[in-house]
């Protein structure tokens, strides 16, 4: 379960990061 949440945070950080790169 651990490690299936922390597959899904990074999945969501991959998404997010480059957008708020990109917005920046």
């Amino acid at each position: 379960a651990a490690a299936l949440t922390a597959i899904t945070g990074y999945d969501y950080l991959r998404k997010a990061l480059p957008h708020l790169v990109e917005t920046r």
